[in-house]
């Protein structure tokens, strides 16, 4: 299953945000019709005119943590491992399970 985003929420990006700015601060466009060329909100727009935004290189709250090096690193490393355990369950012959399932009053043994 693919995801597939069913928002249009912040859509329009770092730099369209930066290019509605600075033509909003130079009187080039209004709020409004930058709103509705642009698709960026003029709420969105007031605040970071207003300086309610402290960081304007990124969208959203969340920031990753990890230095991009680490984090690239982590990644192959969870691919490789991921593909260990594909080869050792491949490579393994299927053996029969047995589970014990507690009923009320009898076990029941499923094959």
């Amino acid at each position: 299953m693919v995801y597939k985003r069913k928002t249009s929420r912040g859509s329009y990006g770092v730099d369209k945000l930066q290019e509605v700015l600075n033509k909003v601060r130079a009187g080039e466009i209004s709020k409004k019709k930058a709103e509705l060329l642009y698709g960026v909100p003029k709420r969105t727009i007031s605040c970071h005119l207003k300086g309610k935004v402290q960081k304007v290189d990124s969208l959203g709250r969340f920031a990753c943590n990890l230095a991009p090096e680490f984090e690239a690193a982590l990644v192959s490393h969870a691919l490789l491992q991921q593909q260990e355990v594909l080869n050792e369950l491949h490579s393994t012959p299927a053996v029969p399970v047995t589970i014990l399932v507690k009923r009320k009053r009898s076990d029941v043994l499923l094959r």
